[in-house]
């Protein structure tokens, strides 16, 4: 474990509202947040996990790192893996590291990272698609789930069967039943409890670069963007913990939101909304009807309420843009989401917000699409 201190803090207590506010930057020497990479929080602890890599080329970063929001410190909970250590084991999985103590690869996690507290562990449902050592091994690896026990810093693998595959898919914790819910051309579920994935549901028509998060007032799953941009809502409620769940599609009123995928979302269980934080990329027709993006000028920020079925912007909440990030999170403890940015100088930035000091939302008139 290697302590890496604070180099500034300027959150403060009397911080103002509705606005995004600099809580902590820091330059690390030898390791760099990367876009491919996603995030996990664990509430109880006020702990944000971060873990992913892009792998293209020669970055092979398998580390986790934890930054205490108390704390206001990063820690490293080991050194990379050495790229001679990866290897395919004798059951069939991608790992790294020593015999004793294998762990993942380095790989894409984007949304497919997860804290499950019940295991006091993280849930990994990536797998390491884009990384170049896998032409290098003389067969394929099965596609398993890794868990990390934040407590005592070990990895382990659920069991030896293949998991859904769910490579730039979303995943998210199901409060109140207490399981894991993975979305890749359907929905799966890992309870807590259990070791076998499950059906809960079928898919929705998304491709990759998307991201859900679990609504715990309405006990339903949010999903936002999708690899073609996409402003539009969809909502996943369970059927409790079976095989039935189903769809609606919304295409929210108010404010309108630019058409963007992978941006970071969060859930606030005290105001029950959404907060997301898209670029405002705006695309150009070609003849051959290809919608080309021009490059974003800044990112915008986001309220979107499910009971109204509305998006309000928050004037004064811009970022410079965030590209690629799935790094966002809500601490139910400071009221407040968290988001990180950059990538040789990490920012993680703060946002509170006080909704009666924004415009009121007013009831949709329009119904939503099944």
């Amino acid at each position: 474990m290697l302590l890496l201190p604070f180099v500034s803090s300027y959150a403060t207590a009397s911080d103002p509202v509705n606005q995004w506010i600099l809580y902590h930057e820091y330059s690390p020497k030898d390791w760099r947040r990367q876009n491919h990479g996603g995030i996990a929080f664990d509430p109880s602890e006020d702990s944000i996990y971060l873990f992913g890599s892009d792998t293209h080329g020669s970055d092979t970063n398998n580390a986790v790192y934890q930054f205490g929001l108390d704390q206001k410190q990063w820690l490293e909970h080991y050194p990379p893996s050495v790229i001679s250590t990866y290897r395919i084991s004798e059951a069939g999985q991608l790992v790294a590291g020593d015999e004793d103590t294998p762990m993942p690869w380095a790989m894409h996690t984007f949304d497919n990272i997860v804290f499950d507290p019940a295991r006091r562990a993280l849930v990994i449902t990536a797998f390491p698609e884009h990384n170049p050592l896998r032409k290098k091994m003389p067969r394929k690896g099965i596609w398993s789930t890794w868990l990390y026990h934040v407590d005592h810093r070990s990895w382990s693998i659920l069991n030896n069967d293949p998991q859904p595959k769910g490579f730039a898919g979303a995943s998210a914790y199901d409060s109140k039943r207490q399981r894991v819910l993975l979305y890749k051309w359907r929905m799966s579920q890992l309870p807590s409890a259990e070791e076998k994935w499950q059906k809960a549901g079928p898919g929705n028509g998304h491709q990759i670069h998307y991201m859900m998060e679990y609504d715990s007032h309405h006990d339903l799953i949010a999903v936002f963007g999708d690899h073609k941009n996409s402003n539009r809502v969809h909502l996943f409620y369970p059927d409790g913990d079976g095989p039935n769940g189903y769809w609606e599609i919304r295409q929210p009123e108010g404010d309108k939101v630019p058409e963007d995928q992978h941006f970071p979302v969060a859930f606030s269980t005290q105001d029950k909304v959404f907060l997301l934080v898209p670029d405002d990329t705006a695309f150009k027709t070609q003849p051959s009807g290809y919608r080309k993006p021009i490059k974003p000028k800044q990112a915008l920020t986001f309220i979107y309420d499910i009971k109204n079925n509305q998006y309000l912007g928050l004037p004064k909440a811009q970022l410079p843009p965030l590209g690629m990030n799935y790094c966002m999170v809500y601490s139910p403890k400071k009221n407040a989401f968290f988001l990180l940015s950059g990538t040789t100088q990490i920012k993680v930035w703060q946002l509170k917000l006080d909704l009666a000091q924004l415009a009121v939302l007013q009831p949709s008139t329009s119904g939503a699409s099944q």
